[in-house]
């Protein structure tokens, strides 16, 4: 019998297992480290692995199981967050405070990416927005003086943001730990301090904002992301409150950082004010041609040194 998801498989998740197994042997580096996320990730409980394999119509090759996980999360994670991460199936993962927290959240937004949504996808013309002038936000972006001067086009971005974001999900490091990690003067030290590959000369900016400004906070899982590389399950023995943790994506010299922990919730209207608390906006030099594995490993290395025990059978 395999195991999938931190467990032996169910007579109902044995091909899903089966599914897994193979794609440890499979020559794609992606493919193998989805195969190893899957088999470890015991965040995942077995009602909500059965409705994913479920709805995906029980994928029955390693080609249809890469593509499940992609329409998993544009079909149901983005639209359907309370039959997903916000159903009962997922209730392990839900972040519950005994106190009202009082820390921030921060998020790095790829305003490349937003500014090619603008152009390609229609936007309601009740919002009002400068679409001309939002299509030369980079170039407005990188020439304005004064984080004041650039004020006003980041609001308007954030709103075409909330406007073509609809339910997908949004990420988020916990502040303190993501300040701690990255480089303010290096911005690509940014997405990679939350795990997010950025091409070469995407421009992009980080926002901070509170977690009392947003509902349920959710520990996310690799059913969250799909078929994600980057992504490294973090031990489902932990507390949720701890959130995940992103896998930097940059070799760290020891001793290693803390860990940045990472959730999940869903959209809210971000606003220029969010974005003036840190200023940061730049465009990414890129981060080289290495394999994931030697991030994996690092991460690994990094998770063992401060929760030995949940992860060290674990391969990277």
């Amino acid at each position: 019998m395999s195991r999938i998801f931190g467990r032996e498989s169910t007579h109902s998740l044995e091909d899903l297992a089966r599914l897994a197994s193979e794609m440890l042997a499979d020559d794609e580096e992606s493919n193998r480290a989805i195969g190893w996320n899957l088999i470890h990730d015991d965040r995942v409980s077995e009602a909500r692995a059965e409705h994913f394999f479920e709805v995906t119509n029980r994928p029955g090759s390693i080609d249809e199981l890469k593509q499940a996980l992609v329409d998993y999360v544009e079909e149901w994670v983005s639209r359907q967050p309370f039959e997903t991460y916000l159903s009962h199936r997922n209730a392990k993962n839900f972040v519950r405070f005994s106190r009202p927290p009082s820390f921030d959240l921060g998020h790095v937004l790829n305003v490349s990416r937003l500014v090619h949504q603008i152009t390609t996808e229609p936007i309601d013309s009740s919002w009002n927005l400068d679409e001309s002038l939002l299509k030369g936000a980079e170039d407005i972006l990188s020439t304005a003086a004064t984080v004041g001067a650039a004020a006003p086009l980041v609001n308007e971005l954030l709103r075409a943001e909330w406007r073509l974001r609809g339910n997908r999900p949004t990420w988020a490091g916990s502040w303190d730990l993501l300040e701690k990690s990255i480089d303010a003067a290096v911005p690509s030290s940014w997405n990679a301090a939350v795990g997010l590959w950025r091409r070469r000369n995407a421009y992009q900016i980080a926002i901070r904002y509170p977690v009392s400004a947003v509902g349920q906070l959710v520990r996310p899982t690799q059913l969250d992301i799909g078929f994600f590389q980057y992504h490294f399950p973090s031990p489902g023995k932990l507390t949720p409150e701890k959130g995940g943790f992103a896998m930097d994506l940059r070799l760290i010299p020891r001793p290693f950082p803390d860990l940045v922990s990472e959730f999940i919730h869903v959209p809210i209207r971000f606003d220029h004010q969010h974005w003036l608390a840190t200023g940061l906006r730049g465009r990414v030099d890129g981060l080289g041609d290495v394999s994931p594995w030697k991030f994996r490993g690092q991460h690994a290395r990094r998770l063992l040194g401060s929760y030995a025990k949940p992860v060290r059978h674990w391969k990277k």
